[in-house]
């Protein structure tokens, strides 16, 4: 059983603490536009755990190798990507993200 949502009021004032504490505004600034390649499908996930920003990638597929996959119940292949811009879940010294697209295509790749 899943809890209660917070009001609009409560959602607000949490986001608007966690958005100052984890200065989003200067984050909005200096985050770049990325171009994703057209094969990948790219999901927009809430941040967790000190991250700024976190979205997960898994490359396109067409419905027959969907389907393929699903009966032979092999799992799709997915990619987490994030961005510590405090260095809070590694120690790099600086802002750190994950995964480099370059990387990306790799990790994706069918054996």
């Amino acid at each position: 059983m899943s809890e209660k949502p917070p009001s609009r009021y409560e959602a607000f004032t949490h986001s608007s603490a966690l958005g100052s504490a984890l200065d989003w505004n200067r984050w909005l600034k200096e985050i770049p536009f990325i171009n994703f390649p057209s094969d990948w499908l790219v999901k927009m996930v809430p941040p967790f755990a000190g991250a700024i920003v976190r979205f997960r990638i898994r490359k396109k597929q067409t419905a027959e190798a969907q389907k393929l996959k699903k009966d032979l119940n092999i799992p799709v292949k997915e990619i987490s990507v994030y961005l510590d811009g405090y260095d809070i879940l590694r120690s790099y010294g600086e802002p750190y993200i994950e995964y480099l697209i370059k990387c990306i295509d790799y990790a994706l790749e069918e054996p």
